[in-house]
């Protein structure tokens, strides 16, 4: 059996979770108090999602704004 140790960011309160595997399959999540939490430590150890991003300053360049983003949806 393995265990991964992870701080949920389901929610804003960030429990530290326990997530128990077994050859892959998620045995058990322990230490959530929300549903969500369950959910996060489960999905994060079969599945993980990666939202990268990045600021990058540029020289001259001029700021994006709310109305600017919509041409690009």
């Amino acid at each position: 059996m393995e265990e991964r140790h992870l701080i949920c960011i389901g929610c804003p309160v960030g429990c530290a979770l326990t997530v128990k595997t077994e050859q892959g399959a998620v045995i058990s999540v322990e230490g959530n108090t929300c549903k969500r939490g369950r959910e996060y430590g489960e999905k994060e150890v079969t599945a993980p999602a990666r939202t990268v991003t990045t600021t990058v300053t540029v020289t001259g360049g001029t700021p994006v704004t709310g109305q600017c983003l919509s041409v690009y949806r």
